[in-house]
Parts: C-alpha cells; sequence; structure tokens
C-alpha cells in the first residue's frame, strides 16, 4: 500500500510526517538532477521523473511491496512541477494521469493532500524555492480533480495544516491513526 504525501512547497507535509513519527520515502531528485545534469524545463527531466513513479507504482499494484509505505512526494507533484517549469503542457499532465488510472497504477494507494501556508519562511532547499506558489497550488487543486474524476473510489484524504500544535495532533489522529504502521 503506497500512501502518497503531497501538497504544494512549504505546506508542512515534512514536519506533518516527522510529528507523527512517520520516515516516508522521499527520492532524493535534487540529488540526481544534479548528478546527470539535468535541465529544469526539458522535458527528459520530467521523463526522468515519471519514470521512477511508473515503476514505483507498478511494484506495488503488482504485489512486490508487502508494507504500507508513506512517499514524501508522488505522481502528482512530477505533473504539477512538469507543467510549473514548462517540461510538459497542463494537457499533457492529464493526459498522463488518466494513464496511470487507466493502468491500475492507484491500484492499493491512498493520497494525503496537504494544504496549509506556513507563516515561517524557510531557507532555501533548492534550485526550485522561487517558484509560483499559488499557481502550484492551482495544478494540485486540478490535478486532484482529474483524480477524483478519473477514479471516484480512490481515497485521498484532503488535511489543511494551521502550523501548530493542533494540526500536528489531528494529523496524527485522523489521518495517520488506525494505520497498520
Amino acid at each position: 500500500m503506497l500512501r502518497l504525501i503531497e501538497g504544494a512547497r512549504n505546506s508542512g507535509k515534512t514536519y506533518l510526517l516527522q510529528w507523527a513519527n512517520i520516515e516516508p520515502y522521499k527520492f532524493p531528485f535534487p540529488f540526481w538532477y544534479g548528478k546527470l545534469k539535468l535541465s529544469n524545463n526539458d522535458v527528459g527531466t520530467h521523463h526522468f521523473a515519471i519514470s521512477k513513479e511508473i515503476m514505483l507504482h507498478h511494484l506495488n499494484r503488482d504485489g512486490h511491496i508487502k508494507k504500507e509505505l508513506f512517499i514524501d512526494r508522488g505522481i502528482l507533484t512530477v505533473l504539477v512541477w512538469g507543467v510549473l517549469e514548462n517540461r510538459i503542457t497542463m494537457d499533457e499532465a492529464v493526459k498522463q494521469l488518466w494513464t496511470f488510472a487507466n493502468e491500475g497504477l492507484f491500484d492499493e494507494t491512498e493520497v494525503i493532500y496537504i494544504k496549509g501556508e506556513n507563516p515561517r519562511e524557510r531557507g532555501a532547499k533548492d534550485v526550485w524555492d522561487n517558484s509560483d506558489k499559488a499557481k502550484e497550488a492551482l495544478l494540485y487543486e486540478e490535478l486532484l480533480t482529474e483524480l477524483h474524476e478519473a477514479l471516484p473510489n480512490l481515497k485521498i484524504t484532503r488535511f489543511q495544516n494551521g502550523f501548530d500544535m493542533m494540526s500536528a495532533v489531528e494529523f496524527r489522529e485522523s489521518v495517520i491513526k488506525g494505520l497498520d504502521l
């Protein structure tokens, strides 16, 4: 079972996961981006990113992942950033999302979408910190709507992060509680 933790930059995904004592898998995209000397607005960079998603979801769908696995940023992030960085068009992102759905690559998957605006600015983490946060959030919403249309029974949990202790407790109790960790 894959649990995709998705959300715009600085929405508090990592904080909430740490507070809930969950160690997610996070593909080191910035590391490989640099090592492979990928170009930010090149479709090849998108192909690299989506290929790891295809493999991960194939492994999950075909039963090779035997436990619950939390993924810090998944297919939605790849598609959102593909559009945001002009690697692909929104039409292409929607087609790829529907292809994932039609191929059963969301089987045994849940999306947990974190929304919120951190009142404290964090330091720059990588080359993408100057992105348009409003546009990023809008793209997530559009793709979540498409995903719900493609797979109405897919569990999509939306969580509003208030960046306070109550949000952290509510995340742990309502989103994480009862999961087979």
